[in-house]
């Protein structure tokens, strides 16, 4: 067997024997902070890359959208606060994306 192959197998068996809803449920919570904390970062450097934000804001707030009411339902209160941080973040991330389409727009801020 290849070494890729290799890696991948036993990726899969890890998550294969770890899986669950609630799980996964956690891992999309915290693959959508991750994407909205990069756009965060995008948009601290001033890179202008207003596509890659948008996309990382829109993915990662569509990520939490789906996780936290199954987090809500089965997470019990060791993820309180990733519920928490994912609803505020997700409710600034929509915020940060109408403010990029604005700036994209020429228009002034709403600030």
């Amino acid at each position: 067997m290849d070494p890729k192959a290799e890696l991948a197998e036993f990726v899969m068996d890890h998550l294969g024997r770890n899986a669950n809803r609630s799980a996964a449920a956690l891992a999309s919570a915290i693959a959508g902070l991750a994407n909205i904390f990069t756009a965060y970062n995008d948009a601290q450097e001033r890179t202008g890359n207003w596509g890659g934000m948008l996309g990382n804001l829109r993915s990662g707030a569509d990520l939490l959208d789906a996780a936290l009411p199954l987090l809500r339902e089965r997470g019990g209160p060791g993820v309180a606060a990733v519920i928490e941080m994912g609803e505020r973040e997700a409710r600034f991330a929509r915020l940060v994306e109408d403010e990029i389409v604005r700036l994209q727009a020429g228009e002034s801020t709403a600030l």
